[in-house]
């Protein structure tokens, strides 16, 4: 799981994650709806029309209502919460990837754990 997972950096508002995107250029994106600060919308699409680097950006919400805005913003895919399971969160990311950026072959977890950003989706 680290070939998908790698390093991971969580912001709790939209001013944290533009903090954070400064620094970090993440493969993907994860972008919640309803942050604390505001809708993720003006975030996907800055980061939809960025520079050269482009991260594949997923929206999130337990809204679904909300999948139009998070599109139409230019999210590649939306993610529903709660997701069923840490499984169902991987394939979903990996789905929307692009073939050249996806892992060769599952890589085998010596100790399995829950990384942290998947922990933010409630499993049921």
């Amino acid at each position: 799981m680290r070939a998908i997972w790698g390093a991971h950096k969580a912001a709790d508002c939209i001013a944290s994650a533009r903090r954070h995107l400064r620094v970090y250029r993440p493969a993907v994106a994860i972008i919640d709806m309803g942050l604390p600060d505001g809708s993720g919308t003006g975030l996907i699409t800055d980061l939809s029309n960025g520079d050269l680097h482009k991260p594949v950006v997923l929206a999130t919400s337990g809204d679904a209502d909300l999948e139009p805005d998070a599109l139409a913003a230019g999210a590649t895919g939306f993610l529903r919460k709660p997701m069923t399971s840490v499984a169902a969160f991987q394939a979903e990311v990996l789905r929307h990837l692009p073939a050249e950026r996806r892992p060769n072959a599952p890589r085998v977890a010596i100790k399995p754990r829950l990384p942290r950003i998947a922990s933010r989706f409630r499993m049921i």
